[in-house]
């Protein structure tokens, strides 16, 4: 499989899974969100470690820009603005903005390296979980026991998206990884 999907909650493990993917068998991450990350620490000057850090750092508010954190202007710049609203000046796009952007880049990447292995760590919408189904991959949710207080849409609209695999990640690192590799070998 070229393309694996990780969907899960934040805090889930969706890092840990895709950095395994990565080191045991050498897929490349990608992330939907990642011309996002790009655009927000160009305009609201965020450092590496407040976009791919700890939760703890993408969650701590920047006295800069009045408190907001990293995560909240993400979320709101990325499904407020872009998703949602897009469409109003590019009719027929809808709320595809990171799909069709994907699909763009992942194109032009597959002539390049034509047996790339994809790992998107972020799935978090339905239209995302399709794109990667319509391309061949699969969807493999993260299940944590965790009391995520998000009710951003990003956080919560995942419990309605289908899946091919779960992975209840109650364990270990080790029992974690071990769930992967069954799921591929299988």
């Amino acid at each position: 499989m070229k393309i694996i999907g990780l969907m899960g909650v934040k805090g889930s493990g969706k890092s840990t899974g895709s950095e395994y993917l990565i080191s045991k068998y050498q897929y490349k991450e990608v992330a939907f969100a990642d011309p996002l990350k790009k655009a927000c620490q160009a305009l609201f000057l965020f450092g590496d470690e407040q976009l791919f850090g700890t939760q703890e750092q993408k969650e701590t508010g920047d006295p800069r820009w009045f408190n907001c954190s990293p995560r909240t202007a993400m979320q709101f710049v990325g499904t407020d603005l872009l998703r949602n609203n897009l469409d109003q000046i590019m009719p027929g796009l809808g709320n595809d903005i990171f799909t069709y952007n994907f699909k763009l880049r992942y194109e032009g990447e597959s002539k390049l390296h034509p047996d790339h292995r994809i790992v998107i760590s972020d799935v978090r919408f339905s239209n995302e979980a399709e794109c990667i189904k319509s391309m061949g991959g699969i969807i493999i949710k993260i299940d944590r026991d965790l009391e995520v207080n998000d009710s951003h849409p990003s956080e919560t609209d995942q419990k309605e998206i289908p899946y091919d695999y779960i992975i209840y990640n109650t364990g270990t690192i080790a029992d974690y990884c071990h769930e992967i590799d069954r799921i591929l070998s299988g």
